[in-house]
């Protein structure tokens, strides 16, 4: 499972562009900053994937309408 943990305010994008190469492709999400994230308050789960050494994650402003702000990224097993 990965997942992103940020604190939500209203200057933050509504739209942030989050990439994961994992070893089945790559998926784009976009996330809304602005939202509170649904997992403690902290955390959003952006899905589980099979994860590689050549497996990344790109979190970028690019397009965005407000501040990107990232406090934490976890790569959780899940079996």
């Amino acid at each position: 499972d990965v997942r992103l943990a940020y604190v939500a305010y209203g200057n933050r994008a509504s739209n942030t562009p989050v990439t994961i190469r994992f070893a089945g492709g790559t998926k784009t999400a976009e996330i809304n900053q602005r939202e509170k994230p649904p997992i403690d308050g902290l955390f959003l789960s952006l899905g589980t994937f099979q994860l590689d050494d050549r497996s990344s994650i790109l979190i970028t402003n690019a397009g965005t309408d407000g501040y990107v702000v990232v406090d934490a990224l976890q790569w959780l097993s899940v079996e």
